[in-house]
């Protein structure tokens, strides 16, 4: 399923911007992005979110980089 986005396919390194977090009251990580026009989504690990985001983007791979802030 591909979602409207930002992201520009063309670019060879896009950089998105994806905000995680820990929802104690579900026990799973959350994550959604501005650059992805509303997409989020909700998993056991941070793993599993870079796993939902690779598939509604419809690419291959990517690298996921966090920066703590």
């Amino acid at each position: 399923m591909s979602i409207p986005s930002a992201y520009d396919r063309t670019r060879k390194n896009p950089l998105l911007t994806l905000t995680i977090w820990f929802d104690n009251s579900t026990r799973q990580f959350r994550a959604k992005s501005p650059d992805l026009l509303g997409w989020e989504s909700q998993a056991a690990t941070p793993h599993a979110l870079h796993q939902q985001l690779i598939k509604a983007l419809e690419i291959k791979r990517a690298r996921l980089q966090i920066a703590f802030i």
